[in-house]
């Protein structure tokens, strides 16, 4: 069984923190969760984040009260799309 520690919130820190933590401690499984984005999730999967949790950016309120599911499934798609684009063989 892997074992993962919650790094959050992680907008408060930034991938440079996980960056540096990682260094002495690039045995650890991180899971990067507060404030991730389609836009900054491949910054913390680049700085040695193991994967990353989005909540309240994935599934917006406004957009479920809208009933506008489309924006919610074209976020997701492109959020992967962002993640499927990082390189995991420079770790």
């Amino acid at each position: 069984m892997k074992r993962v520690v919650k790094l959050f919130p992680c907008s408060s820190l930034g991938p440079s923190y996980l960056k540096e933590l990682k260094g002495p401690l690039n045995e650890l499984n991180i899971l990067a969760v507060g404030g991730i984005t389609k836009e900054n999730a491949p910054s913390y999967l680049q700085a040695g984040a193991s994967s990353v949790g989005i909540g309240g950016n994935l599934v917006a309120l406004n957009e479920i009260q809208q009933g506008n599911y489309s924006a919610i499934t074209t976020y997701a798609e492109q959020l992967m799309a962002a993640v499927h684009a990082v390189n995991f063989q420079t770790f």
